[in-house]
């Protein structure tokens, strides 16, 4: 925008047109910046809030058309889109940015009104705009933290999802250890049921000489029962 305002514009209160003179006071006292623009989009009020908030005196400004009023991306279109609908349907509402002085952006809520005098019903474009740099910083803030915090939940779902698949893993090896040992137990039994029927004497030992297994036939056939030789070494 600073291009544009590089001219010598003409003292601000030549370019108020008489009607708006009389509210010129009012214009000051709503305390948030303010333009009136003619129905050809030029700038012929530009209150002290406006200044203070955009940085822009009103030399510069008044005089201006709005389509100038910024270099932003976008500006013009919607600044044109905006001017068409408040004279077509009375009003507009919408979110622009403002170039400051300075070069930085300044986002804001513009409510603009088409506003006629009493006298001669001349039109005027009344624009206030309601600086919200603070929200949407807020904003950015609050998505930044909501980004990070849907990360965690994501790495908190997958380090979940990985205990339960450990988990899984871990049961189905259990129930297989499970599974092997009773199948264990049950062939012990059969074996046990089965030397148990055989009519000859039946003795196991460890590699050392202890008995481990001394079978009923053995009782009936040596006399000694199996908790007399279970652990002993041979006959000794």
């Amino acid at each position: 925008m600073a291009h544009v305002l590089q001219q010598v514009s003409a003292p601000a209160d030549q370019c108020v047109p008489n009607q708006l003179h009389m509210h010129l006071d009012l214009f000051e006292a709503i305390g948030q910046p303010l333009l009136v623009a003619d129905l050809s989009g030029n700038v012929v009020c530009w209150n002290r809030a406006a200044e203070t908030v955009f940085g822009w005196c009103r030399e510069a400004i008044v005089g201006r058309s709005v389509m100038s009023l910024s270099d932003h991306p976008g500006w013009q279109r919607k600044a044109a889109q905006a001017l068409r609908t408040v004279i077509r349907k009375g009003r507009w509402s919408g979110e622009l940015v403002v170039e400051r002085s300075d070069g930085a952006n300044t986002p804001v809520i513009v409510n603009a009104y088409l506003w006629r005098t009493d006298k001669d019903g001349a039109g005027f474009i009344i624009g206030i705009a309601t600086d919200i740099s603070v929200q949407k910083r807020i904003e950015k803030r609050l998505r930044r933290q909501a980004a990070v915090q849907r990360q965690h939940n994501a790495d908190l779902q997958q380090r979940l999802k990985q205990q339960l698949t450990d988990t899984r893993l871990a049961n189905h090896m259990l129930s297989k250890e499970i599974a092997e040992r009773i199948n264990a137990e049950q062939k012990l039994r059969f074996h046990a049921l089965l030397l148990a029927a055989v009519s000859q004497a039946v003795i196991a030992t460890d590699l050392a000489g202890a008995i481990t297994y001394w079978s009923p036939s053995a009782e009936r056939m040596f006399g000694w029962s199996e908790a007399e030789m279970i652990g002993r070494y041979g006959f000794d």
